[in-house]
């Protein structure tokens, strides 16, 4: 019989791009390996669905890359030296391997903010330094300045700016991030705005 089997279990793999792995009788020529979340392949188009060049003799393939924190279900059909072409693969009684995507940390929110030492009625640079994890994006950054003033909610804008007109006090700066995964990551520091001090002129008497 021309045919494959897969390991039956269902782990948790530690990358988006799993290498997939089977034994097959004969000696395969080539192989053709498809993914998808229902268990059943009618996905349309699946989200993975490779074919291999003729001579590939490797029983194992590196897919994906695969969304994270998913349950995926694969199989493969191979064809011997002769171009004869297996039916799918088999594990027992389900004809299907699996295995399940890592999930993606959420965002390990952080800023900066120029000047140091912040003074009252002069502008002020945020930028924003999170790390997100493998594969996402950050869909948005809400920014509480905590003083009262209307948050600022920007996707795309880094560094940002502003100014603070409260007198000499400490404020507390609240950064929210979120990626594309729908995850958030929150950090706040404390700003002690000094008070500027008055411009002094001296005026030389005539």
């Amino acid at each position: 019989a021309i045919g494959a089997s897969l390991p039956g279990n269902c782990p948790t793999v530690s990358s988006a791009r799993p290498t997939l792995s089977w034994s097959s009788d004969p000696v395969q020529d080539s192989f053709r390996v498809q993914a998808d979340t229902d268990p059943n392949f009618t996905t349309v188009p699946l989200p993975f669905d490779y074919t291999s060049p003729g001579q590939s003799t490797n029983n194992s393939y590196q897919a994906g890359p695969f969304a994270f924190n998913t349950p995926y279900y694969w199989r493969v059909q191979i064809a011997n030296p002769n171009l004869m072409l297996a039916g799918w693969s088999q594990d027992g009684s389900t004809g299907r391997g699996c295995f399940v995507t890592p999930a993606v940390p959420p965002p390990a929110a952080n800023f900066s903010y120029s000047p140091v030492q912040p003074v009252n009625s002069s502008p002020m640079t945020f930028t924003d330094t999170t790390v997100i994890g493998f594969g996402a994006t950050v869909t948005q950054r809400k920014w509480d300045w905590g003083d009262g003033t209307p948050d600022l909610i920007d996707a795309v804008s880094t560094p940002v700016q502003h100014t603070y007109a409260t007198r000499a006090s400490n404020v507390v700066v609240r950064l929210t991030v979120t990626d594309s995964y729908g995850q958030q990551g929150v950090i706040q520091k404390t700003l002690n705005i000094k008070q500027q001090l008055p411009v002094i002129k001296r005026i030389i008497p005539r």
